[in-house]
């Protein structure tokens, strides 16, 4: 699947976001971890935002000026109705060119439905918009290797990939950033999550 279409799969399951058996805590504490690394600063961009806006608001709370990107329209048309004072970008980050760079970014269960072969690209866009000391946290999936596969695990297709958790260690010790915290939760569950902090000097 293409990111255009896993955004078609997502527009067609909104519901389960607005439902009440929607944990709203999701990612929360773990925002709020990478926030107590950073607690100030400008801008920041939550790249597959959704349609909840809670890690927005979580951000937003803390003095940043949030800005949401998503590739479903259906999601982003929620997100807008209940935030309209935030900026959203109707966009694939695969193709996106950042406008400018952010104190802050999250890509909480988003990344990993970008193409295996693109990861890495865009891993490398999102670390060069980071501004000095910025904060990148995302979620991806804890497994062994390369891994790409498609499931209807939530009713609609949907295509998932990672790097690995050595793949991510690996790529990002070339990049400029320090990993600060590394968690694979509910294990064996395989989702994990990192927060990195960009050099302050490259």
């Amino acid at each position: 699947m293409n990111p255009r279409e896993v955004a078609q799969s997502y527009d067609k399951i909104t519901h389960l976001w607005q439902a009440d058996a929607f944990d709203m805590r999701n990612g929360i504490k773990q925002h709020q971890k990478a926030l107590n690394i950073k607690p100030h600063g400008q801008l920041a961009l939550d790249i597959g935002c959704g349609p909840t806006n809670r890690i927005s608001e979580l951000i937003a709370g803390a003095g940043y000026r949030v800005e949401g990107l998503d590739l479903s329209e259906a999601m982003l048309a929620i997100a807008r109705e209940s935030r309209p004072q935030q900026k959203f970008f109707h966009a694939d980050i695969v193709t996106w060119t950042f406008p400018q760079s952010y104190d802050f970014i999250t890509a909480w269960d988003s990344l990993w439905h970008i193409p295996l072969d693109s990861i890495e690209a865009v891993l490398t866009k999102i670390i060069a918009h980071l501004t000095p000391g910025g904060i990148f946290i995302f979620s991806f999936g804890a497994t062994e290797g390369l891994e790409e596969h498609t499931n209807e695990a939530m009713g609609v297709p949907m295509y998932y990939s990672s790097l690995g958790t050595m793949g991510y260690l690996k790529f990002f010790a070339e990049q400029p950033v320090q990993c600060i915290h590394l968690e694979q939760e509910n294990f064996p569950d395989k989702h994990a999550y990192m927060i990195l902090q960009k050099n302050s000097v490259e």
